[in-house]
């Protein structure tokens, strides 16, 4: 209780800096054991006081001559000072303050002492460190902080006031602009602060899903769009083919002039040939300008062989590959022609009326495609696609067989003598088809080559109209 009482009715230390930007007021009458109400303090009264007029360091930074009346406090303080728990838990020394620089050259020991006035002890490299420190300062708008320990100690609050005010004078810029910067700062970095520690709570969740997440553009909260980002990828490589494409295509003309000197060099008939316009290279169309000619002679100059040196060939390479076409063409017309026979004229379409065979048809194809297209999906097998009328083929033959079952069937192409021989009766075969194509959807699972379900929907298209159609006779 005694130290209470000290520390109560001890007078003003003029040495301890005031909480307030403002100079202490020397006449503060001695503190009682009674609470008073403390003064009201405002950033916006500050600030007025700073902006009203560019007081010197000695005013913001008060000395006293006369020593500190608070022995007993002081003395307590130096035996926790000394004491090894609080030594063992010491701040981190905070990071030197480098500021910031107002030249290349540093300023010399003359500059040093006119700057700062010849009475002053300050060494050039100490000098400049001040002058950095408080131009930094200056820009950054916190001229009311403490200064680092070491300008502290080397220099007065005059010599930061001359130091200042050459500053002012040398390198003019708006001070009050930076406090005000620097207020907006310290508010902006308040509220990321609270923001990021109420979603840590769970109190706050930004749209983005997190605080300070990266915004799409016109500051979407959604985010960047992957797909989008996907895309434009996309058509940057595409353009850069295509431009080397074009490139490559432009470049391609004085080639094929070279390979047509060669092939004529080579050839004497051509060299004999008269018409000498139809050898010449044609300019190449810029596909950009015209692209339908430039594609045009692209295919034209595919379907041109000009890699071959046709110099070396004979008469029979020439030839024998060309007339063994001819005569596999020939072979295949004879046989059409033997085996031809015009169809009879009860055929399933008069059996059954056109417009219903068109209808079957039509239905078999439409109900095969779908019946392909939900296993395909049900599987997952997103990639596959199915072309063709198979299901509308298959339905056609279900119903045939299904109408006349007892109908032997045969393969048209072959001879009347064998067609005897190998033939069945028509539910045979297509039971037998059936037969096949459920085997095939059960073994190819995975990526079939024909489309068995597609089949399958025309079958059953098929016999439900074959039923239909037998009831009604």
């Amino acid at each position: 209780m005694s130290n209470v009482l000290c520390v109560a009715w001890r007078t003003p230390c003029l040495g301890l800096r005031p909480s307030s930007l403002r100079p202490p007021d020397l006449a503060i009458p001695p503190r009682s054991l009674t609470r008073q109400n403390s003064p009201t303090w405002s950033l916006d009264s500050n600030l007025q006081w700073l902006q009203s007029s560019r007081r010197p360091f000695s005013l913001l930074f008060p000395t006293s001559s006369a020593p500190a009346k608070c022995l007993p406090f002081s003395r307590r303080l130096q035996c926790f000072q000394s004491s090894a728990a609080l030594s063992s838990n010491k701040p981190a020394p905070h990071p030197v303050e480098k500021g910031a620089k107002l030249r290349d050259v540093p300023f010399s020991k003359t500059e040093i002492a006119q700057i700062f006035g010849s009475q002053v002890k300050l060494s050039p490299a100490m000098g400049n460190r001040v002058l950095s420190v408080l131009q930094a300062r200056r820009l950054a708008g916190t001229l009311d902080l403490d200064f680092p320990v070491d300008i502290g100690r080397a220099a007065r609050p005059s010599t930061l006031d001359a130091g200042l005010e050459y500053l002012r004078r040398h390198y003019p810029m708006d001070e009050d602009a930076a406090i005000l910067a620097r207020i907006e700062r310290e508010e902006q970095e308040m509220e990321e602060k609270l923001a990021r520690e109420a979603e840590e709570l769970g109190l706050y969740k930004p749209q983005s899903g997190s605080y300070g997440a990266q915004l799409g553009e016109q500051n979407d909260p959604s985010g960047k769009s992957i797909l989008k980002q996907i895309r434009e990828q996309n058509e940057k490589r595409i353009l850069a083919q295509t431009e080397k494409e074009r490139q490559e295509w432009l470049e391609g003309e004085e080639r094929h002039r070279e390979q047509m000197r060669q092939h004529r060099a080579k050839n004497t008939s051509l060299q004999k040939f008269e018409d000498t316009s139809a050898l010449e290279v044609q300019g190449r169309a810029d596909p950009n300008q015209r692209p339908l000619l430039a594609w045009i002679q692209k295919h034209h100059l595919r379907a041109t062989d000009t890699e071959t040196d046709f110099s070396q060939l004979t008469m029979s390479s020439r030839l024998i590959p060309a007339l063994i076409f001819t005569l596999i063409s020939l072979g295949l017309c004879y046989g059409f022609a033997v085996t031809y026979q015009p169809p009879a004229k009860a055929d399933l379409h008069d059996d059954i009326g056109r417009g219903n065979f068109l209808a079957l048809y039509l239905a078999s194809g439409v109900f095969g495609s779908f019946a392909s297209l939900s296993v395909l999906v049900l599987r997952n097998l997103l990639h596959a696609t199915s072309l063709g009328a198979s299901g509308a083929t298959a339905g056609v033959l279900a119903a045939s067989a299904l109408i006349h079952p007892g109908t032997n069937w045969t393969i048209s192409f072959l001879p009347t003598e064998w067609q005897d021989f190998v033939s069945a009766p028509a539910w045979m075969l297509f039971a037998g088809l059936v037969t096949l194509d459920i085997a095939g959807s059960l073994l190819n699972r995975r990526a079939p080559k024909l489309d068995y379900f597609a089949h399958l929907g025309g079958y059953s298209v098929g016999a439900v109209f074959a039923l239909a159609h037998r009831s009604k006779r």
